[in-house]
């Protein structure tokens, strides 16, 4: 009697393993693409402004697959924040490597830091980056979030 248990439960348990196997997701490039943008539109959504001024820099993050960064949208809560300065604006990799650059960019709503900053952010694959900013003289109030709007493209090479 015991044997035909141990049969029985030994094709269960491989029954079973065979469907998680089977049910569970394997992450894609893309899966890996959208975890990235999901932690970079985390980090930015909203930091922030304490005093005028705003600092954030990010644990490194893995780039999975080319990216091109086309569009920084500013934005301001609440609405009595006009303008700002963003004293910088990088992205470097964890060699040191600076893949984008921008200092002293004057910003008010909907200012395009990419377009302003001369041009898309190019992230290489397989590549991990560290993104920092920080910005002062926001204003006329000192107090709320900043945040940007991101939109990214992936490479289709």
């Amino acid at each position: 009697m015991k044997l035909p248990q141990r049969i029985l439960a030994g094709f269960f348990g491989f029954a079973l393993l065979c469907l998680t196997l089977v049910a569970t997701p394997v992450p894609s490039a893309s899966a890996a693409s959208n975890q990235f943008m999901d932690q970079v539109k985390d980090i930015m959504e909203e930091v922030p402004l304490s005093d005028g001024k705003f600092s954030v820099k990010t644990p490194p993050l893995e780039i999975p697959k080319r990216l091109i960064v086309e569009q920084a949208i500013v934005s301001f809560k609440p609405d009595t924040i006009k303008q700002g300065t963003i004293d910088v604006l990088k992205i470097t990799g964890t060699d040191g490597t600076v893949a984008y650059n921008c200092v002293n960019l004057k910003v008010k709503k909907d200012t395009d830091l990419i377009k302003s900053c001369g041009g898309p952010a190019n992230l290489v694959a397989n590549n991990t980056v560290i993104y920092e900013a920080s910005g002062s003289g926001f204003g006329p109030e000192k107090n709320g979030e900043f945040s940007v709007d991101l939109k990214f493209v992936e490479d289709p090479s």
